[in-house]
């Protein structure tokens, strides 16, 4: 099939090029835009999720360190009470602590 075309239908034809080529370089700055955005929100997530870590392993440590049966829970609000009756005396004959 030849293809014959007047100068008037190679000018219209020659005009659909350039606006395609022109919408191809407004998609491909698009693309571009959305990737970098992707990019950069993928790397907050990344930040979230180790600081995520972090403070569970934080918490894991002071879950280690609190007492855990119920006589260690008792002892230490024993302690505690001692020690508040002991400052309360203290404080009631005039000494300060």
């Amino acid at each position: 099939m030849i293809l014959r075309l007047q100068p008037t239908g190679l000018l219209t034809l020659w005009r659909r090029v350039e606006k395609v080529k022109a919408d191809l370089v407004y998609l491909r700055r698009s693309i571009k835009d959305v990737c970098q955005e992707f990019f950069k929100a993928q790397d907050s997530v990344k930040v979230n999720v180790l600081e995520k870590e972090e403070m569970a392993s934080k918490l894991d440590v002071v879950k280690k360190s609190l007492p855990h049966s119920k006589a260690e829970n008792d002892e230490v609000t024993h302690r505690c009470t001692q020690v508040k009756m002991k400052r309360d005396e203290t404080c009631e004959s005039g000494i300060s602590p």
